[in-house]
Order: structure tokens, then C-alpha cells, then sequence
């Protein structure tokens, strides 16, 4: 339908719309000389195009950068931009199975831009009906740190559920990794759940203060969880993680090279640190301990929501061998005062006057109650009175009152008490068992390497602990009945820890702890590591990263082979079966090395073992050496001819399998595999041996045929 405003001349349509903001509808008519419903009319069909421009305007500025940070998040993801950042990952070399992804540390450390160790473990993507899988959640003690591999808590737990229950699978999945705290493995939960493990354990606290994003961390984001969960959850998305990167460069150049230079050079431990005094009671400590119960709540809650029980591991730590790092001052008398009077104390202590020192500590300690060296002291002259209880509260007092926080104070495993109570799921007191392993009950050097990391005998005693937890809280099915003893000098003897892994581990806990804060903060280590034997240069070339795990255990059994020492190729072997379970090479070269020891019992359980992962003619033929070897050659022949239809030309295949078919009296089959053997060894001695065999056989069987049918 056609109105008046139609028949406006463009004319007269530009100068209403110039005059539309400065007069009304009737001077605009007035001027143009048109009538005042026709200019009206016009004038709101001008306000409505202009409302829907402003309402296209305005879709437009919040679509825009919508439509921008969307096409570049997907450019970052098809670029695949700070790599995959996923909790789990494929195997390259194993279809159908995942493992912890190495770079998963790029979601924690955006300011150090490292990436800590991570296990190799490895699990089926598809969970087996029968498999009990349990997924280890902590730090660098969980971790397994200096040692990993099988050095590590998780390792010497999943020996002894398998000693237990031989016949049973078990799924041990360490996603542990140091410099990281409760954050991290409230993060990791949800990708963990996923899995569907069937228990979760968790040896986590150490690291609250001075762990990715903790109170104390150069990571810190402050006191909030929200934002910190908040940051976490934002790095599943490219475009933040690009901004993250790129405000860490700006950071780098504004900083001075000499300090960038120097903090390359400093361990982990050493560069996660920011605030180096945290002293009992401040605002930064109580942060530290209400994210630690508000994040292990989060995590033991959320697990049983999906029906997976928690076991929480209590925090041990060396007592009695590791003075506290960092003193702070809260009384009257400066600090340096305090540190002389300990000296001349300590002078007092070694005349053999332990009672009069300690008597003079406990004065100092009425002055000034918050510093934590004088209780470390009196635990020290506790310890020589023999008043080892006392003790044992003097160096836990002085633990808690050390202001850099690398041990987790005592609250933490009275949080972890509280939890397991009140969430019902299981507490692990490791605290008690290191207690009960230690002289007195002194935790000390006997189990820890420096201020924390347990030695191999502490991650033994932790495993240990641990799968007692499982076997007597009943988490296991029902239908499998009651669990094998599991004596601990034979699973000691078992453990996957060998004199290289030794030797790697020493090289790098001397290097920790020649830095600081084992030694003065502006003293720079001159610790050179001085190989003096071919293990020790090996050991070396791993630490230097040169080669890896399983490359120099390999080498350091071919050299133990070489010399002819197979009890220790033997124990580099069984490591490699230990921390590469689905590679059957180790299997074989472990049966070959024990076949040399004569053990022939553990030679056959590792090739039998290999054909479970992948049929070999290396495997058959062994097992069927050994077998008839055994005079077991009903077992033996169909072993041997597996491996003959791949090694059709193979001497000693060709001779074995003519014995076994010889010794069961299939005198036909002998006679073509000699046949066969004579053009693979025309003229041999043993193939005329054979011959001589088989014509005697016939007779034999000749002869008790004639004398059965004289007597029919």
C-alpha cells in the first residue's frame, strides 16, 4: 500500500532528515512546503531506521571481538598452539593405551615455563572387567623424586597388590609430579575420574606453601580460590594461554639479564619460591592451610561423588636430621642475638653438658617461643638424654615454626585426619609408620635423603603401607578371596631399583643440595660431579639427560652380560619389565640371563609372560629348550613348532625339535626335521648323532611291536 511519504522527491527527503534534529515536524512542513502527516510519517520512518542501525551497531561491537577471540582460538587450536595440554595422552608406540602427558606442566608453571618429571606409566584405554586400577595424585614425594621409575612409592605398591593376588590385574597410575600442589590435583580430578579408577591415593602437602600457585609460589595469584580455580579452568582455552605467554615475555625483558641468568641456573626448588619467611599464624600461613583443607576436601568429596574412595596419606618428614631452615625473630632479643647464644650453646652441648643446655635453650625459648632453631636444639639434647618422646615434640615444634615452608607443618595431617573421618574414606599414616621404622621414633636420615624425599627403603615402607590400607579396608572385590602373604625380604629383593638408579639419584640430590637453602642464598655451587667407573658415567650421561631410562639400563646390562655378572643384567632386566611392562624385549634378554644363572623356573615364568604380550618365535623356542631340557617334552614340542614356522632355518630349532619329536616317539616328524637339518648342516657331528639316534629309536619300536604280536 503506497502512502504520501512515497512520493518524496530525494530532494526533499535529504533536507527533512538535515532539519530533523533542529525542528519539529511542523516547521520542517512549513519549510519544505509539504503537508505536516506526510513529513511526520517521514520522520518516523527515519527515527525507526536509525534505532535499527544503533540495535545493528551495537550486535556488531559485541559480536566483533566475540567473532575475533573465536576465530582465534580455533587458528591456536588448529595451530596447536602450547601443545597439548591434556591430562592423558595416546602411546605412540602402544595402540589403545593412554599415559600421563609430559607437558602437562605448561598448565602450572607460566612464569617458570618448566615442564617436571612425569611417570611413564602406562594404562589400557579400555578398562579390563577384572582390573583393579588406582590413580597416585601428589608431588615429588608421590612422584617417587630423586629416584621415579621404580624407585617410586607407587612402584613397590603395585609389587606387593601383585604378590598378593598373582592372578589378579593391577592398574597403578602414578599422575604425581613435582613443584605441584593441592591446585593441581584438584585440576587434574575430573580427567582422573574419567578414567574410572577404582581408588585414588593421595600423598600431598608439602608443596602447599611453595608449589604452583601456592601462598608462597612466584605463581601465586593471591588469596583467592576462586580466581585461582578460575585461572586454572581458563587454561583449556589457546587465546588465554597466548596472552599468558606473552605477558611472561614482557615480564622477562623488563627483568635484568644477570638476575634471568641467575634463576635459569637454580633448581625448581630454589625459583618457585617468592616469599622465603612465613612465619606461624600470619596471614600467608593461614592461607596455605585453609587451601590445603578447602582443596582436599573439594577432592575427597568430589571422588565420592563418582563412588571412588580416597586414601589420604598423613605427611612425613626428617625430624631430627634437618635444622630449620629459616628462624624468624618474635621476641625482644634481634635474631643475630639468638644465633649467637645458640652457638655458644651448641659449644656447651658437645662438652658433654646436654642438660645445662637444654635448661638455657628453654629460657631463651620463654623470651622468644616462635623460633624455631632453639627447639630443634633442646630436641637435639632431648635426644642425647635419652628423652626421646620429648624429643620428638621438640623437632616437630621446630618444623612447624620453620618459616620456609618446604615441610608441611603438623596441622596439614590433622586436616587430613578430619577428612578421612568425616568423608569416611581411609587414612594412611604414613607420619606413624616412618615413626615406628625410625631408632626411637625419630625420624631422620635413616629414611629421608635431605629435609623430605624418602630414600629407597622410605618409599618400600610407603608402599608397603599403603597396600595393607587396601587389602584391610576391604576395597577390593569381594570374589577374590584372601591375599598371598607378601614377605617383604622377598619384594625387597624384587624392587626395580638398581645400583645405576642409585647412582642417578645421588648425583641429584647432591646438586639440591649443594644450592640453596642447603647452603647460603648468595652462595653460587662449584659441586662438579666427577664420574670415576663406567656405572658412574652412565649414571652421569642420564643425568645430563643424554640418553634416557631405558636406554642406559639396557646399556648397563649388556655391559654386566658382556662380563659375564648375569646376577646384575638379571636385576637391570627385571627394572625394564618393571617400568615398560607391555615391551617384550626385556622378557627375553631376562629369561636369556637367567637361563645363564640356571634358573630356569624364572626363565620360563618371563617367556611365558612375553607370549602374553606378543607371540614370538624367540619366546617358543626358548621355552621349548628349557622344557625338554626338563624332560618335559609333550610341553615342549608344539613351543618349538611355533617358533620353527619363523625360524625355519634355525640349527638349534632343527635339533631340539627333532629330540622333542624323538623323545614322544614321533619317529616320522624327527626323521624330516633331520632331513632338514642336514642341508642347514651338512656333515655335522650332532646332525650324525641324531641319525644314529633315530635308527636306534626304529629298532626299538620294532622290536616291542614284534614282541606284542608274538605275545597276541
Amino acid at each position: 500500500m503506497r502512502n504520501d511519504m512515497d512520493d518524496l522527491l530525494p530532494k526533499q527527503k535529504t533536507k527533512i532528515a538535515r532539519l530533523a534534529e533542529k525542528k519539529s515536524a511542523r516547521d520542517i512542513a512549513r519549510i519544505v512546503k509539504l503537508p505536516e502527516n506526510v513529513v511526520a510519517e517521514y520522520l518516523r520512518h527515519l527515527h525507526a531506521a536509525r534505532r535499527r542501525r544503533e540495535r545493528v551497531f551495537r550486535w556488531l561491537m559485541v559480536a566483533i571481538p566475540i567473532l575475533f577471540f573465536a576465530g582465534l582460538e580455533l587458528t591456536l587450536r588448529l595451530g596447536n598452539y602450547g601443545g597439548n595440554l591434556a591430562l592423558f595422552i595416546p602411546v605412540e608406540n602402544y595402540p589403545g593405551y593412554l599415559k600421563v602427558n609430559p607437558n602437562i606442566g605448561s598448565r602450572y608453571f607460566a612464569n617458570l615455563r618448566v615442564n617436571p618429571k612425569t611417570s611413564n606409566d602406562v594404562f589400557p584405554v579400555e578398562k579390563a572387567p577384572d582390573a583393579f586400577r588406582i590413580f597416585v595424585l601428589g608431588g615429588s614425594s608421590a612422584y617417587g623424586y630423586p629416584y621415579g621409575h621404580n624407585g617410586s612409592m607407587s612402584k613397590f605398591l603395585l609389587q606387593r597388590l601383585q604378590a598378593s593376588y598373582p592372578a589378579k590385574a593391577f592398574e597403578v597410575v602414578n599422575v604425581a609430579m613435582p613443584a605441584i600442589n593441592s591446585y593441581s590435583l584438584l585440576d587434574m580430578l575430573d580427567e582422573v575420574l574419567q578414567q574410572q579408577p577404582d581408588a585414588l591415593l593421595v600423598y600431598a602437602g608439602h608443596n602447599e606453601y611453595y608449589g604452583a600457585l601456592g601462598a608462597g609460589s612466584i605463581e601465586s595469584l593471591g588469596g583467592s580460590r576462586a580466581i585461582t580455580r578460575l585461572y586454572l579452568k581458563l587454561q583449556r582455552y589457546r587465546t588465554f594461554l597466548l596472552l599468558r605467554y606473552q605477558s611472561e615475555n614482557v615480564k622477562r625483558w623488563l627483568a635484568s639479564k644477570a638476575n634471568a641468568a641467575g634463576r635459569e641456573q637454580a633448581t625448581l626448588m630454589e625459583r618457585m619460591v617468592a616469599n622465603k619467611e612465613i612465619a606461624w599464624g600470619s596471614r600467608t600461613f593461614d592461607r596455605g592451610v585453609n587451601q590445603f583443607r578447602a582443596n582436599m576436601t573439594d577432592i575427597v568429596r568430589r571422588a565420592n561423588d563418582a563412588g571412588v574412595p580416597v586414601y589420604l596419606a598423613t605427611l612425613a618428614s626428617n625430624l631430627k636430621d634437618q635444622r630449620p631452615f629459616i628462624s624468624v625473630a618474635t621476641g625482644n632479643m634481634p635474631g643475630a642475638d639468638l644465633q649467637q647464644e645458640i652457638r655458644n650453646l651448641q659449644a656447651l652441648e658437645l662438652t658433654g653438658k646436654p642438660a645445662e643446655a637444654l635448661a638455657r635453650y628453654r629460657q631463651l625459648a620463654e623470651q622468644d617461643s616462635g623460633y624455631a632453631e632453639l627447639y630443634f636444639r633442646m630436641g637435639k639434647c632431648l635426644q642425647t638424654l635419652q628423652r626421646y618422646d620429648a624429643a620428638g615434640a621438640a623437632f616437630r615444634k621446630a618444623r612447624d615454626l620453620d618459616a620456609l615452608r618446604f615441610r608441611a607443618p603438623g596441622v596439614f595431617n590433622d586436616i587430613l585426619r578430619d577428612i578421612a573421618a568425616a568423608d569416611g574414606d581411609f587414612l594412611v599414616d604414613t607420619e606413624a609408620a616412618f615413626a615406628n621404622a625410625s631408632p626411637h621414633g625419630l625420624m631422620g636420615r635413616e629414611l629421608f635423603l635431605e629435609h623430605l624425599h624418602p630414600n629407597v627403603r622410605g618409599y618400600f615402607l610407603m608402599g608397603r603401607e599403603v597396600a595393607q590400607a587396601i587389602l584391610q579396608t576391604g576395597a577390593l572385590p569381594m570374589d577374590w578371596g584372601a591375599a598371598m602373604t607378601a614377605d617383604d625380604s622377598t619384594l625387597w629383593q624384587r624392587r626395580g631399583v638398581t645400583e645405576l638408579d642409585l647412582e642417578v639419584a645421588k648425583i641429584r640430590i647432591g646438586m639440591l643440595t649443594s644450592r640453596w637453602p642447603f647452603v647460603a642464598e648468595k652462595f653460587e655451587s662449584a659441586v662438579v660431579y666427577q664420574p670415576q667407573n663406567p656405572l658412574q658415567e652412565l649414571a652421569y650421561e642420564l643425568w645430563q639427560k643424554k640418553i634416557t631410562w631405558e636406554q642406559a639400563h639396557v646399556t648397563a646390562a649388556e655391559r654386566y652380560t658382556k662380563q659375564r655378572d648375569f646376577a646384575r643384567a638379571a636385576r637391570e632386566y627385571e627394572a625394564l619389565i618393571l617400568e615398560t611392562p607391555h615391551n617384550v624385549s626385556p622378557y627375553l634378554r631376562s629369561a636369556w640371563v637367567h637361563i645363564m644363572l640356571n634358573d630356569l623356573e624364572t626363565a620360563k615364568a618371563r617367556l611365558l609372560a612375553s607370549l602374553r604380550i606378543e607371540e614370538t618365535a624367540e619366546a617358543h623356542k626358548s621355552l621349548g629348550a628349557i622344557l625338554l631340557k626338563q624332560k618335559k617334552a609333550f610341553g615342549a614340542v608344539p613351543h618349538l613348532e611355533k617358533a620353527l614356522a619363523t625360524l625355519p632355518d634355525d640349527a638349534q630349532l632343527l635339533y631340539n625339535l627333532a629330540g622333542g619329536y624323538m623323545m614322544i616317539g614321533e619317529v616320522d616328524k624327527a626323521e624330516r626335521i633331520i632331513e632338514r637339518l642336514d642341508k642347514v648342516r651338512p656333515g655335522a657331528l650332532e646332525v650324525a648323532m641324531l641319525k644314529s639316534d633315530l635308527i636306534n629309536l626304529r629298532r626299538r619300536q620294532q622290536a616291542m611291536l614284534a614282541k606284542q604280536e608274538n605275545g597276541s
